[in-house]
């Protein structure tokens, strides 16, 4: 007999000024609950991380700030700050999600559209500037890369730090520009809250490998 520990939230996410549709498919049998989120219109993946897969619900909160039932009463009014927040907003989407079935849960989650492949999304066209790969950075004038001491807990994982250089001008940014390194900032302190100590240590071992090639 199958149990009703999955969820499924049809909502309203509000982005850049616009309402629009929104799924939140959660997986309650695991601890912390799981939850991959979707357009039902287009069935594509609104996931902030652009990852494959469904991830925890909590690290949802600091991606979405204005959330709305069918009925349009606010169920989020504000990305989370903290970990208690995050665990708020899981508490309030799953009380909000009805009940589905395991059968019903993996059928959504097989329709789901998710982002290509790092490897493929390398040679799609950008909207704006792509960063420059760390082993060209080392190029950049306003930048000094170097090995540093890392913290007692990571001991044996050499660090890459850098400094800026106080006496280069950055180059003038049009509006977009700006616009879009604002977000990319904004996303970056987001994903930091997430981080435990051992995505730490992939970040840096991935560094490493980059600056190494």
């Amino acid at each position: 007999m199958e149990t009703n520990e999955y969820k499924k939230l049809e909502c309203r996410i509000r982005r850049r000024n616009m309402v629009t549709p929104c799924v939140f498919l959660i997986d309650s049998t695991r601890e912390p609950y799981l939850a991959a989120v979707f357009d039902p219109r287009t069935r594509e993946s609104l996931d902030h991380r652009k990852v494959r897969s469904p991830r925890p619900l909590k690290t949802h909160a600091y991606n979405f700030s204005y959330i709305e039932d069918l009925k349009g009463e606010a169920l989020v009014e504000r990305r989370a700050m903290n970990s208690r927040e995050a665990e708020s907003f899981v508490q309030i989407l799953t009380r909000s999600a009805r009940p589905i079935t395991r059968r019903e849960y993996y059928a959504e989650l097989e329709s789901i559209i998710w982002p290509p492949p790092l490897e493929q999304r390398a040679g799609l066209p950008s909207r704006g500037r792509r960063a420059a790969p760390v082993s060209e950075m080392s190029l950049d004038h306003h930048l000094a890369f170097d090995r540093i001491e890392g913290p007692s807990f990571m001991k044996g994982e050499p660090i890459l730090g850098f400094t800026i250089d106080p006496r280069v001008k950055r180059a003038h940014l049009s509006y977009a520009e700006a616009h879009e390194r604002k977000a990319i900032i904004k996303e970056i302190i987001h994903l930091l809250e997430t981080m435990d100590r051992d995505d730490l240590r992939l970040v840096l071992r991935f560094s490493r490998m980059l600056l190494e090639e």
